[in-house]
């Protein structure tokens, strides 16, 4: 079942009402009908194995999850349409050598500021065509919705369709207390209870208890339970528990572990074998941290039951720029005798430390290759600050893709605040384009150069700063 609030949304907004909006994403990923499969926060090993294995250049679901959770103080920018209406983001694939438009999210809001629709629309034969919306309801003054309805676009009908609603219940300091879900029948032309989540919480505001109930013939059944424990203020224990019908019975569990400093710096996944009466690992993540108290490094390891030994299975590294911003994840599989790369995530902010562009990209036949990007708040990419720490020296770095058609990035890198003229010509010496004529900071940065008004050909680009200059060669091939 499609996610009752959309992935990115969810993942990347930070405003109070989207991040309270994440909550109700996580808590709704842990109630299940007992006729259900029960999924789990992270995938099993031997499931995780098999998607590696089948598609060896992707991480697993689990690393793409963990690739789009941001850091939550992370401020986007977003681009006004109009007084009501809001450009959140812009997604692109890159095929056939060019960014392509695929996919908008557009916010609409009330005279209060809260947000009343958010939707999802397709670029599809050149215009943007409605695929979803999330439609929020509010009860009088209240900044907190009571009610959320997911509906799809029927091209066909050219109407709205009903597919799930969300009722909710927030306590004095805006907390989610109760979810309940519901699906649209069809056939009935009515709303249908299908599960429900009464969350509570420790006086310090942390997560104490999370109940689920699926709905039975008359009434709400109890289905499963989540339970926290702390120590010190420390989240050492989540346990996780299922009701028979007349007991709780322990089914899995997460154990925490913390440095001198308090970082975690691992998490220990174990099942409770029935029949044995006993806690058997299942999976564990590793973690590294900077001297800043950033998670540098993950490793996910799978336990071996048949050899009593820990197997790898996936890794991510972490950067920082030197603003502390969180500039990129690269995650690998493991192939055996060493870690193969899959997929990497960077991100690019502004002078203001705002999140502009995401950009992601697969390891391809030993490259890696420009998959999609989220541009946040009406952001033109035509250059961006790479974050990558203060240059020691002057660089002009070859473009890339090369060959291309017909965009391609070129990045360079200035150790000191220096006037900048990036200037592209022929192969004759005839200036074609000025990229960049202006005084820029010290930084890396990346232009992204459009000849699609160009013939197929070489060209060469010039970086000029001060007494230094560099040219290089690149092809545009139509």
């Amino acid at each position: 079942m499609k996610s009752c609030y959309r992935n990115l949304l969810t993942n990347f907004t930070t405003r109070s009402l989207l991040m309270l909006l994440l909550l109700v994403t996580f808590v709704s990923s842990l109630s299940y009908g007992s006729e259900r499969d029960r999924e789990r926060r992270i995938m099993r090993p031997s499931e995780m194995r098999a998607h590696i294995e089948s598609a060896p250049y992707k991480a697993h679901p689990n690393e793409v999850l963990r690739a789009r959770q941001l850091p939550e103080h992370q401020l986007i920018q977003f681009a006004k349409i109009s007084t009501t209406e809001e450009l959140y983001y812009l997604m692109q694939r890159f095929a056939f050598g060019v960014w392509q438009d695929a996919e908008r999210v557009i916010f609409f809001f009330d005279d209060s500021g809260r947000i009343v629709v958010d939707l999802l629309q397709l670029y599809i034969n050149n215009e943007w065509v409605d695929d979803d919306r999330f439609i929020y309801e509010y009860e009088g003054d209240s900044p907190y919705p009571s009610v959320v309805t997911w509906q799809e676009w029927d091209a066909n009908e050219s109407d709205w369709v009903n597919l799930e609603r969300d009722l909710l219940v927030f306590d004095e300091h805006g907390r989610e207390t109760e979810i309940i879900i519901e699906l649209w029948d069809d056939e009935g032309n009515e709303w249908i209870a299908y599960d429900r989540t009464v969350i509570t919480y420790t006086e310090d505001g942390n997560y104490l208890e999370i109940l689920s109930y699926y709905w039975g013939f008359d009434d709400w059944e109890l289905d499963y339970r989540v339970r926290w424990i702390y120590e010190d203020g420390r989240l050492v224990q989540e346990i996780e528990e299922y009701w028979d019908g007349e007991e709780w019975w322990v089914d899995f569990r997460i154990l925490y572990e913390y440095d001198d400093q308090g970082n975690n710096i691992a998490e220990l996944y174990q099942y409770y074998d029935d029949f044995e009466e006993e806690w058997v690992n299942d999976a564990r993540y590793l973690y590294s941290h900077n001297t800043e108290g950033n998670q540098t490094e993950s490793v996910y390891q799978w336990w071996d039951e048949d050899e009593e030994v820990w197997k790898n299975l996936t890794r991510t590294t972490s950067e920082y720029d030197n603003r502390n911003n969180h500039i990129r994840d690269t995650y690998y599989a493991w192939g055996g005798e060493d870690w193969i790369p899959s997929i990497r995530m960077s991100m690019h902010y502004d002078q203001n430390d705002e999140l502009q562009m995401i950009v992601f990209e697969g390891w391809i036949n030993e490259e890696w290759r420009y998959e999609e990007r989220y541009l946040f708040g009406g952001f033109d990419p035509t250059y961006v600050v790479v974050d990558e720490g203060l240059p020691q020296r002057f660089e002009l770095m070859q473009n890339y893709p090369n060959p291309f058609n017909p965009s391609t990035t070129i990045r360079f890198s200035i150790p000191e605040q220096s006037g900048v003229s990036l200037t592209v010509y022929d192969v004759l010496g005839r200036k074609i384009a000025v990229l960049i004529d202006d005084e820029m900071n010290a930084g890396t940065y990346a232009h992204v150069f459009d000849a699609s008004r160009l013939a197929s050909g070489v060209y060469l680009y010039q970086l000029r700063t001060g007494e230094y200059i560099e040219m290089k060669r690149l092809i545009l091939m139509k």
